[in-house]
This record gives structure tokens, sequence and C-alpha cells, in this order.
């Protein structure tokens, strides 16, 4: 990438501890061998630009670091500030800025709102190709899973301590019978008689939920799942969940469950994770409650992940939302691009690899033709818009991209009424 910079008039302003930065491209969008301009403007106040202070702008390229120097900006002598990259490959330029140190030496950071001190565009990003191939036993591997799970008990009995209006709510749980896997989640069933859609979730990476709404779900009643992913009993109350995942990750050598058993795919906390999932779905289809049709799954970052299995594991799936969905292209350091989250290549150095693509959701992705939402946020530095679309790519059915290209690893009130709307949609509910 080719990097100007162009010194443009400033105004007078004075410095406060709530500045903020505007890093915005003329265009969110070029194709390659297009010159993206960027303009940098540092606020004192929705009206007032800074006048002093100094700090660095970080390019990037798909999530890695541009070679080169950064961009030393000084407010005095420049204010707004235009920067011009050349764009090379398809992709994502995002500018990045760091502190800044003003006048009498202080140091400040930028305000997070109203939008993080960063700025991006995509660059062809339709063309971008995922980096991860599909081993050829890739089907196979998963549908002997499937069969191992076909044994798993399902349990579900009410939850007692939670009350939802218009809902009753029960306990799900799916154990494997040598008990080396347990886990739960909750299913809440509309009170009034009728046939209903379904909604299947999981949470973000994190302890998990002991509540029973989903992120993303339907506008209008529907039976909800929202599971946990986590091998051990969910608790009673957020303060002990958060104790019980605290010594749950404490029982792993990377201290981490999402790296647990990662460089043996038939070991990897998700092998079990998301066939689990699956067989509490198989409870869902029997229910005098559901329509029979329609099924989504949905989810954010993790949970959006999640998703993407889902659908690709469970072929009663019909619809499908990922918001800033995790496990896309986990071989992207291969093109020289960030892997989405949980970033196996960088974190466990390399010993992952093998495994790595049986969880990809751009392999899921190749299998999956029911219709899709998906977003990403173009300054996400946890799951990559690049790793996204290189995964959205891979889907050969309807598809819809909803970009947030100020945004960066969310879940916003406006993608959630975008997603109830498409789920009222593919429920076929009327407005």
């Amino acid at each position: 990438m080719k990097i100007l910079t162009t010194l443009v008039a400033l105004t007078l302003g004075t410095m406060s501890m709530a500045a903020h930065l505007d890093i915005v491209p003329d265009k969110p969008h070029y194709q390659v061998g297009e010159t993206a301009i960027f303009t940098v403007t540092a606020w004192e106040s929705d009206q007032q630009k800074l006048t002093g202070g100094c700090f660095e702008i970080t390019l990037f390229d798909s999530g890695q670091r541009l070679s080169g120097n950064s961009i030393k900006v000084d407010l005095s002598v420049q204010n707004p500030l235009r920067i011009t990259v050349k764009a090379e490959r398809s992709g994502f330029i995002m500018l990045k800025a760091g502190s800044c140190t003003m006048p009498d030496g202080q140091v400040i950071k930028w305000a997070n709102k109203p939008f993080l001190p960063m700025g991006a565009a995509a660059v062809a990003p339709e063309k971008l190709q995922s980096a991860t191939a599909l081993p050829e036993d890739f089907d196979e591997f998963w549908q002997r899973g499937i069969e191992k799970f076909k044994h798993a008990s399902i349990t579900v009995v009410p939850a007692e301590n939670i009350r939802r209006n218009g809902y009753n709510v029960f306990r799900l749980t799916v154990a494997l019978p040598d008990k080396s896997w347990s886990m739960d989640g909750l299913l809440s069933v509309p009170q009034a008689p009728g046939k209903y859609p379904a909604v299947v979730s999981v949470p973000g990476a994190g302890p998990g939920t002991v509540g029973p709404v989903p992120y993303v779900r339907s506008r209008t009643p529907a039976i909800e799942l929202f599971m946990n992913l986590h091998n051990f009993p969910m608790a009673l109350t957020s303060q002990q969940q958060q104790e019980r995942y605290k010594c749950y990750n404490a029982s792993f050598p990377e201290k981490a469950y999402m790296y647990a058993g990662a460089d043996d795919r038939g070991k990897y906390t998700y092998f079990y994770a998301w066939l689990a999932l699956n067989r509490a779905v198989d409870h869902i289809l029997l229910m005098d409650e559901f329509d029979g049709k329609n099924l989504a799954a949905t989810g954010s970052s993790q949970g959006g992940g999640s998703a993407l299995a889902l659908a690709y594991l469970n072929k009663r799936v019909s619809c499908v939302v990922a918001n800033v969905p995790a496990f896309c292209d986990h071989h992207g350091w291969k093109l020289g691009r960030s892997s989405g989250w949980p970033h196996l290549h960088d974190k466990l150095q390399g010993r992952a690899d093998a495994a790595a693509p049986y969880f990809d959701a751009a392999n899921f992705a190749r299998f999956i033709r029911v219709p899709a939402l998906i977003s990403a946020g173009y300054v996400d530095t946890v799951c990559p818009p690049s790793s996204v679309y290189a995964m959205y790519n891979n889907l050969p059915g309807r598809k819809t991209f909803y970009p947030m290209y100020r945004q960066g690893h969310v879940l916003n009130r406006e993608f959630r009424d975008f997603a109830a709307e498409f789920l009222q949609k593919e429920f076929g509910e009327k407005p």
C-alpha cells in the first residue's frame, strides 16, 4: 500500500478530556488499483477542533499491519489531515490512531464515542477467497460426530427460578452417556396455544447465560432455545456463573476454554459443543408447539459462528443470522490476513493448524443453502471483516450482507431491528 499525506486548513480550539477522532473514507468501497482517501479530524467537542497535540496513525491491510513507519500527526499544523492509500488487493484498509500527547505533556486516550478512533474501507470484498481449504473428509468427520451424539440424553425440566412474561421456561440439558460432556441452556415456550417458529442461539464468548432471551430474536412469539456451550452446569445467578466459568477456564492448560483440545479435531471443545447444540434441536423438532418448518439459527460473535455451524449440521435449519461471526477463515494468515476469533494460529503457535479447517465457518458456509443474514464491523479487530467476508463469499444460497461501516465488535440496535425484520419475513409473518 502506498501512503501519502496532504495538509489542509486547520481551525482553532482547545483540548478536552473528551477529545475524539473522526477517521472517515470518502466512500466505503473501493476497487483494486484505486486510491482510498481518508479524512482524519480531531475534535475537542462536537463543534470545536483540537489545535495542539501529537499522535501516530497505523495502517492495516485486512488486519495485518502494513510495513513502514506510522504516520505522525501534529495537530498544531494539520487538523484535519487527509491520508491516501493505494488499494493493491482485495480486503479492508484500516487506520488506527494511538494516544495523543498534548502540548503540556499530558497523554490522553481518544474517546470511543461517538465512534472508535479508527476508520476503514473495503477493497473489492466480493473477491475475497477463504484461505482455509476444505478437508476431503470434512463431511464424514462431522457425520460421525452426529452419530456419536445421537446417544446423548436430552433432559427438560421447568426452570422454576425464572419467570418470563408470556412464556414457560425450561432447563434443557444434553449429556453423553459416558458423562464426558454435558451442557445446558434455557428453552422458552409461548404459553398461548398454537404453532410457532423456533429460534436457536448461543451467547458470545465468555461465561455464558443464566437468562432465557437470545441476543438475536424474532419480534413475534417463537420457541426460543438459548444454549450455553460450556461443559459445566448453568448456575442460578450471573455471579455464580462467573465463578464457575473462572474455575472451568483454570482447568485447561491454556486457561481458556476456546483453545481446549484445539490441536485434536476430535477433542476440541467446539466439537462437543456444536454437536450437543445440534442434539438439543432434536427436542424442538418433536415439540407439538413447533410449526414444523421455521427454524432459525442466530447469534453474535461466538454465537454467530455457532449459528453457521448449526446450519451446516442440521438440515432442518431454515435460515441463519450471524452478527460479527467468529471462527471465520482460520488460515487467513496464509494470505497475509488476520484470521477470525479465536485466532487459533497466533494463540497456539500453529499447533491447531491441522484441526482448524474442520471448525472454520468458511467451510460450513459452503454447504449452507438457506437464506442467511451476515454482518461485519469494518473496524472489528476481534472478528475482522476480511475473515467474515471470506466466509460470506462461500455461501451459495440467498444471502444479505449488513455492513457496519464505523463499528467494531458490536451487536447494535440497528442490526437487531434489521435481523428481527429478516426473521419476520423468513417466518412468513405479516408486519
